[in-house]
């Protein structure tokens, strides 16, 4: 069984719920996860986990600065496992349209750990959840892909 690190920073309470959201799904599907908010995922050490899931807010194209620092401290040991991200936001709207790229510094960092750029969800400022199917749906491919060694640690 595969331990995952689910770790988010956010000002207001979508980015939690969907970590909260996708720590269900993964849970339904025999991981053992272990969410945490950035300034608390130092504690817990990345090193000890399979793989990790990182989410952030989006504010004004940019994400949380905690997520970032987290981001980049942890770089060696997220390029070492399979690593996702998500980026929540930005509240109505078109997200399409209005975040169809992820901030150029998040970019720059997926291009060094190897890991895709951050899907995005949608949210409100309440964290009232306006795409369950889509979040569960992504969890379900991460559960898939470790579940069935299609991703291994690159260490």
């Amino acid at each position: 069984m595969a331990n995952v690190l689910l770790v988010y920073a956010a000002r207001q309470g979508a980015t939690g719920e969907i970590a909260r959201e996708i720590m269900e799904r993964l849970i339904q599907r025999g991981l053992h996860v272990d969410l945490r908010p950035t300034n608390e995922a130092e504690v817990a050490g990345v090193r000890n986990y399979d793989a990790v899931v990182l989410g952030s807010a989006i504010h004004l194209r940019h994400w949380d600065k905690e997520a970032m620092r987290f981001l980049g401290d942890n770089a060696r040991e997220l390029a070492a496992r399979p690593t996702w991200l998500f980026q929540s936001g930005p509240y109505g709207g078109d997200p399409a349209h209005q975040h169809r790229y992820p901030p150029a510094a998040v970019a720059e960092r997926c291009s060094q750990i190897g890991a895709e750029v951050p899907k995005i969800f949608t949210g409100n400022l309440s964290g009232e959840l306006r795409n369950c199917d889509e979040i569960e749906s992504w969890a379900d491919d991460i559960a898939d892909k470790l579940t069935a060694g299609k991703v291994t640690s690159r260490v």
